[in-house]
Order: structure tokens, then C-alpha cells, then sequence
């Protein structure tokens, strides 16, 4: 998405050009700008409808092209990013979150698989739990992508293996399926690539007043400008109330989070 909006960039900046220097190639360009611009986001770390969107727009590329590993691919990833954003919580990009969320579809789906069988079904979050319809949807959907996966990536090589006719077949129908749960999807925002800063690791055992400025000085090294940043751990009001003024101007989102509270949004600058 990154690259897109950029690549938008240059050919608005070369039309000109283009049109003097290179006709060929200017017959072509208002399309490419067209195809390009779907897939083009300002925010690529913000995952949102949106976003969902954009994604489901490069799956549908994709298959209308015949590269069916890349749609197979990127379908799987997708429907991480559903469960993640109908869940409402956390760094969207990291990597425990991720295969957190990839546990919990891969569950529900094996659910499913043993249902039809009339085995016990296992446990999964009150959340997950209240989707309903649209997530025993999603995990149908997982179910089928990962026997496509399998099928292509083993080249064929294992017991009843589905054939190259079927396989196209069941991708071709992938971005229809992925529309019916984007329909699913809140009005929510995830940020990635966030900054957790555990406030009981910057003072350590005591928290001096006298040692502010390197505790304040401290905080400022572990974030960036631009940046989501997340406030956790045992702490004197005092000190979380100094490094949450230090950030601000510095981070974009700060956020504070516990056990018991869950994530507190203390000041959103991207908010609309």
C-alpha cells in the first residue's frame, strides 16, 4: 500500500511528460493509475475497514490474474485481520498477536470439523462466541483456504489432493466470500507497530522523584516521533502522569493498558 501511494505520486508528476516524450506509453497510464491507486493508503499501519477493503481489492487482482498462491496467501491473512479487528484490541502488526488470533479461527474451524463428525466442541472466547453466523462463516472459510493452500504447496503430493480444474474453481469464489465478512466489519481503527513501555522496567525496584528527568529522558529513547505508544506496569501515579506529558507532541496515540482495564486511550491525535 505503501509503494502504491508513492507510485501514484510519480505518475501524477511524470503525466506530462509522458504525454510529451513517451505517447505510447501515455495510452496506458491513466489505467495503471487507476489499478494503482485501489491498492494506495496513506496510513498502510492503520487496519480499518478500509484497509480490510484495499486488501480484499489486491485478493480479487489477484485471481482475475491466475496468481492463485498470492490470493490464497493473502486470503489467509485477511481473515486474520478480520478476527483481529472484530476482537477490537492490540498491535494488529505483532507477531504473538497475530498467531494469537490465527489459534483462535484455527480453532473454531477444527470445531467445525468435528462437529460434522459429532465430536466435543472446544473452547473459544466469549467474543469469538458472540459472532454468530459470521464467524462459523469465517471459520468455513479458513477450512477451505487451508485445504487449498496444502494442495498447491505439496504440489498435489498427498491423499486426495483436489485437482488443478477444482483448485482454480475454489479460488475464483475466494473474493466473494471475503466480501460477505467484510460486511462484518466495525467501524473500528488498529494501529501497528506500536511501543509498549513497561514503566516498572524504566525506575526498577524504587521510583526516586529526584531521578524524574532520566526516567522522563528514558521513555523518550524507547519511543519516536509519529509513534503508538502504550503505557503498562507497576507505577507511581506521579511518574505515569510526567511520561504521559513528555510523549505528548511526541506520540500519536498513547495509550495506557492493564489486566483489569484493558486499553485506555489517554490522547488519539489521528482521531477524525
Amino acid at each position: 500500500m505503501l509503494h502504491a501511494r508513492e507510485l501514484v505520486k510519480v505518475l501524477d508528476s511524470a503525466y506530462n511528460e509522458v504525454h510529451r516524450w513517451a505517447k505510447p506509453f501515455a495510452l496506458i497510464l491513466a489505467h495503471l493509475r487507476e489499478v494503482v491507486a485501489l491498492f494506495s493508503r496513506e496510513d498502510p499501519d492503520l487496519l480499518d475497514r478500509e484497509h480490510l477493503n484495499k486488501q480484499l481489492s489486491l485478493v480479487s487482482y489477484f485471481v482475475e490474474r491466475g496468481l492463485l498462491m498470492q490470493a490464497i496467501t493473502l486470503a489467509r491473512e485477511w481473515l486474520v485481520n478480520w478476527v483481529l479487528i472484530k476482537r477490537g484490541q492490540g498491535d494488529w502488526l505483532k507477531k504473538e498477536i497475530r498467531e494469537e488470533a490465527e489459534s483462535i479461527i484455527n480453532e473454531a474451524a477444527r470445531r467445525l470439523r468435528k462437529s460434522k463428525k459429532g465430536d466435543g466442541a472446544e473452547n473459544l472466547p466469549d467474543w469469538w462466541e458472540s459472532l454468530g453466523k459470521a464467524g462459523n462463516e469465517a471459520a468455513r472459510l479458513w477450512n477451505s483456504l487451508s485445504d487449498l493452500r496444502n494442495d498447491i504447496a505439496h504440489c498435489g503430493m498427498r491423499t486426495n489432493a483436489a485437482p488443478v480444474r477444482s483448485i482454480e474453481e475454489s479460488i475464483t469464489r475466494i473474493p466473494d466470500l471475503l466480501k460477505n465478512l467484510a460486511e462484518e466489519v466495525p467501524d473500528l481503527r488498529l494501529y501497528g507497530g506500536r511501543v509498549e513501555i513497561n514503566i516498572k522496567e524504566i525506575y526498577g525496584e524504587v521510583a526516586r522523584l529526584d531521578e524524574l528527568p532520566f526516567y522522563i529522558e528514558r521513555a523518550k529513547k524507547m519511543s519516536y516521533e509519529g509513534a503508538d505508544v502504550v503505557l503498562t506496569g507497576q507505577g507511581p501515579i506521579w511518574l505515569y502522569l510526567a511520561i504521559a506529558h513528555a510523549l505528548h507532541g511526541v506520540a500519536r496515540r498513547l495509550l495506557f493498558s492493564s489486566p483489569t482495564t484493558g486499553e485506555i486511550v489517554i490522547f488519539d491525535h489521528t482521531a477524525k
